[in-house]
């Protein structure tokens, strides 16, 4: 296990640590050395950056070229796997009527192509690792109120390539808006309001 204590971080030639990683590591993290801080904001030395939630707000007003684009990009760039990922996307008022705007997106992430480095066709990686708990969950469990918009596949016997998924309907206070999966996914929201699309994007209990 990870042990590291309040007295080591204390060290005079010790700047400080900063930690990349699961919330639960770092949690573990923090068990070890925070225990007896009275105010974490008094104390620099300890700095943990443990995943996101990001979003993409898509007002009627955007270029639907752009949007597109920004939608795919953010979602499937290195699969997914960038605590940045755009794994939301919260359609605000008349954009999440578009047809044109869901069929072009349908149409863009269907030409994605999942596959090996060192295949010179392939658009999309394959994932670093076998899928965890939480993003095979991801890849393969809807939640209430939810359908495939694209469903994800399995396309390895390692489970290390997938093919990209789109979940649509996805609710306000439901484990996929609250949870960070790392993985190729993208979940569709639907907004009436710029104001309660913004709201939904701060409820996530992350910082991006």
């Amino acid at each position: 296990g990870l042990e590291v204590s309040d007295v080591a971080l204390a060290h005079p030639d010790l700047a400080g640590i900063h930690f990349t990683g699961s919330t639960p590591t770092f949690q573990h993290l923090w068990s070890q050395v925070g225990a007896n801080l009275s105010d974490y904001r008094t104390y620099p030395r300890l700095v943990g950056e443990t995943g996101g939630k990001d979003f993409i707000l898509a007002h009627p007003s955007a270029d639907p070229d752009v949007l597109r684009t920004a939608m795919i990009r953010g979602a499937f760039e290195f699969q997914g796997q960038k605590c940045s990922a755009a794994s939301l996307v919260i359609f605000v008022g008349a954009a999440g009527k578009s047809e044109r705007l869901r069929t072009q997106l349908l149409d863009a992430v269907k030409t994605l192509k999942p596959g090996p480095g060192f295949d010179i066709t392939t658009t999309m990686n394959g994932l670093a690792e076998e899928p965890s708990e939480k993003l095979l969950r991801g890849l393969t469990q809807l939640e209430p109120g939810e359908k495939w918009l694209l469903k994800p596949e399995k396309l390895n016997q390692e489970g290390t390539l997938w093919s990209p998924g789109i979940r649509d309907n996805v609710q306000p206070g439901s484990w996929y808006h609250k949870n960070e999966c790392f993985g190729p996914i993208l979940g569709i929201m639907y907004a009436d309001t710029l104001e309660e699309a913004i709201a939904w994007q701060n409820d996530t209990g992350y910082g991006l």
